[in-house]
């Protein structure tokens, strides 16, 4: 083999590798942490498990939301790009795209209940439209509402 076709040959395994590192990281997302560090998760670790919403941080005003009854505030991701929720008394889907940590939830076709005074509902759908990115964040799912650094802490259900 002469040099050119051995280059030509080396550049095309390159290429391969490229592609195939490429196409598996489809799959990932970047975890945030603390530290500012990055680390890979499956995107198996959110889908077809629901998330129950335990809390939200909230930078302004600063204050933290603790939620009484988290199971009555639930979301699944579906590997299809689906998603449902529970807001209290009602529940709905919609769709959802994820690009790295960069998540978008458009919502979809929801049930309209009055749940009372003392639900959290209006206020779970409100944070949920404005979701920009997710972390998982010690086997918690995270939720970051907004450019402020708000956030939403999901356990698994």
């Amino acid at each position: 083999m002469n040099v050119i076709t051995k280059l030509l040959y080396l550049l095309l395994i390159l290429s391969l590798l490229t592609a195939a590192l490429s196409v598996s990281g489809c799959t990932e997302l970047d975890e945030r942490t603390e530290e500012g560090e990055s680390h890979i998760i499956l995107l198996n670790n959110i889908i077809d498990a629901k998330w129950q919403w335990s809390e939200s941080v909230e930078t302004e005003p600063s204050g933290q939301l603790f939620v009484p009854e988290p199971e009555k505030y639930t979301i699944t991701f579906s590997a299809d790009g689906t998603y449902l929720i529970r807001a209290d008394c009602n529940s709905g889907s919609g769709s959802y795209v994820l690009e790295e940590d960069q998540m978008t939830l458009s919502p979809g076709p929801m049930t309209l209940v009055y749940c009372g005074s003392e639900s959290l509902d209006y206020k779970y759908i409100a944070f949920l439209g404005n979701v920009t990115s997710i972390s998982i964040e010690n086997d918690q799912l995270v939720l970051y509402v907004g450019e402020s650094g708000d956030k939403m802490i999901f356990i698994r259900g």
